[in-house]
């Protein structure tokens, strides 16, 4: 057998392995593409309240407060 022989019976050996390569990067493509649509509603719900302020933009810091107070008790106990 010679390298062409060799070359040849390699591809063909590998060629089945294509199509189901191809169909795991379009799963996966299409599983980035859900992953990517569930990032943006997290980042829109997130956004929403960060917008008007931690607190619900009565008194937007006192969200930030209440988390700074916390923090610190928590420093303590340790």
């Amino acid at each position: 057998m010679d390298a062409i022989g060799v070359s040849l019976a390699a591809s063909q050996g590998l060629y089945p392995r294509v199509p189901e390569q191809q169909a795991t990067i379009e799963a996966l493509q299409q599983q980035n593409v859900e992953l990517e649509a569930r990032l943006a509603a997290l980042e829109k719900r997130v956004q929403g309240p960060l917008a008007a302020g931690i607190g619900g933009g009565l008194l937007p810091g006192v969200g930030f407060l209440g988390l700074a107070a916390a923090v610190v008790a928590w420093l303590k106990r340790r």
